[in-house]
């Protein structure tokens, strides 16, 4: 870290190089990067991974890579408080599956992620596997219930998804 977290250009770089999560090696570099203060007053941030991966017990190798922007638009003057913090996510995914299947995700409209809630309750993103790419998946998570529900568009079909 170069400086606290809400301090404007500090840099905070974490990198796993030996890390295991449930037997499965998890590796890669994350950098946050504080970007300051927006016109609204809200703290940006970005966030960028390149090439994360993870090795599961059976050799497989899933990849990751994103670049995100993330604005932290409540919360942010009660500091010990976390539970009334949101955060709006939008940015760029890709990568492989451990069967080497290559995917892109795009956010649609930003994620809104509200701290004090176990699920995701705004935005919209559309994910593209590359083996199929006349069928995109959008999800979208509604308008800001904090709720596990969602929706699912394949091939022109909406699904209800209730999230776990």
């Amino acid at each position: 870290m170069s400086g606290r977290f809400t301090d404007s250009t500090t840099v905070i770089t974490i990198t796993d190089s030996a890390f295991y999560h449930n037997d499965n090696l998890v590796q890669g570099t994350e950098t946050i990067t504080n970007k300051g203060h927006i016109s609204s007053g809200h703290l940006v941030y970005t966030v960028v991974v390149n090439n994360a991966t993870i090795t599961n017990t059976s050799g497989g190798i899933t990849t990751w890579s994103t670049n995100q922007t993330r604005t932290w638009t409540q919360g942010e003057s009660t500091p010990l408080n976390i539970f009334d913090d949101v955060w709006m996510i939008s940015g760029t995914a890709n990568g492989t599956t451990s069967t080497g299947n290559a995917y892109t995700i795009v956010t649609n409209s930003p994620l809104q992620v509200n701290i004090g809630c176990a699920w995701i309750v705004a935005g919209k993103f559309t994910l593209v596997m590359t083996n199929y790419p006349a069928y995109p998946i959008t999800l979208d998570y509604g308008s800001g219930t904090c709720d596990d529900l969602a929706t699912v568009v394949f091939n022109g079909t909406t699904y209800t998804v209730v999230m776990l």
